[in-house]
């Protein structure tokens, strides 16, 4: 899966979810799509699950990580 394909699995997601709001619905498909990422970011400074206002920093991370190893993260 590449970056792209994430960021529409998580537009999918949220008209799947609506109740959910943007933070929880990219912070639940990046743990799908790559747990690795997503526990580099649960509870720190980047966790958009519970702020919306941390997904423009949480999706910069992601992007700049998407493509790396798990071990090289």
């Amino acid at each position: 899966m590449t970056f792209e394909e994430y960021v529409v699995i998580v537009s999918d997601t949220m008209r799947e979810y609506p109740s959910w709001r943007s933070g929880q619905a990219y912070f639940n498909c990046l743990y799908d799509a790559r747990p690795d990422l997503s526990e580099q970011i649960r509870g720190g400074m980047l966790d958009p699950f519970y702020d919306d206002s941390f997904i423009p920093q949480f999706l910069e991370f992601v992007m700049h990580n998407w493509d790396r190893k798990e071990e090289h993260v």
